[in-house]
């Protein structure tokens, strides 16, 4: 075990960071982060100036005329309810009313 433990104790110091190991890694950090703020500045993120995007119009809204579909059944079971439902499925071109 104490072959195992001395050296260990020896590299206690760079287990436990000192103040000015701590002041010189914020600072790589800070270097880190200035040097992707510069590269990034490069680039133009500003969509408004992008002249590819300023060629095409913006498109009008669709307008889907539906049918509208008025279903009068007695529903009396779920049996009533699952056939309804295979009569008349659900599609983007109809609008349903159903009195019951």
């Amino acid at each position: 075990m104490t072959i195992l433990k001395k050296p260990l104790d020896k590299n206690e110091e760079t287990r436990q960071p000192n103040s000015e190991n701590k002041k010189r890694n914020r600072r790589e950090m800070y270097n880190i982060l200035y040097n992707i703020d510069k590269d990034y500045s490069h680039y133009n993120t500003d969509i408004s100036s992008n002249l590819v995007l300023n060629n095409y119009p913006i498109p009008k809204k669709l307008i889907i005329n539906k049918e509208k579909i008025i279903i009068n059944k007695e529903i009396n079971t779920l049996t009533d309810l699952i056939d309804l439902i295979n009569a008349f499925p659900l599609v983007s071109n109809a609008e349903y009313n159903i009195d019951m």
